[in-house]
């Protein structure tokens, strides 16, 4: 009498089910190479803020956690804002959590700037439904799409 193997898989919580919620996930987060950036930056944050957060990233006083999310976001997307002073507040270790956010950060945008065109699954970057002509359609050279 297998009654619970059963239900977990019309549950989905079997194996099967397992594989299928995994594989869901990663069309979902991946499938798309805007959708990759977002999820990228939004781990870097996330990691970056607990790090931050954590009692060894502090120099003096605690830092909240709020302040930690903003200094984490700030480096990740290489804008040099903080609500903390960085060489006062943050220990060695936070500074250089900090130094590398912001070298992930600034990695990120440069790679997948110039990696977009080929994640896409378009053949033509000059293609209406992609944004990569938006932002750069005067320092991309003419191409004729189509032409082999």
């Amino acid at each position: 009498m297998n009654n619970h193997a059963d239900i977990r898989e019309e549950l989905g919580l079997g194996p099967k089910g397992l594989r299928r919620f995994t594989a869901y996930l990663y069309e979902l987060l991946f499938e798309r190479s805007e959708r990759m950036l977002a999820v990228t930056f939004l781990l870097l944050i996330f990691v970056g803020t607990i790090l931050l957060w954590l009692p060894m990233s502090h120099a003096r006083t605690g830092v909240s956690l709020l302040d930690a999310f903003f200094t984490s976001t700030s480096a990740v997307c290489v804008t040099g804002l903080t609500v903390v002073d960085t060489e006062k507040d943050f220990s060695r270790f936070g500074q250089v959590v900090i130094m590398v956010l912001i070298q992930l950060g600034g990695l990120g945008i440069m790679t997948f700037a110039a990696l977009e065109p080929s994640f896409s699954a378009e053949k033509c970057p000059s293609d209406r439904n992609s944004w990569w002509p938006i932002l750069f359609i005067r320092a991309m050279p003419r191409r004729s799409c189509g032409a082999t």
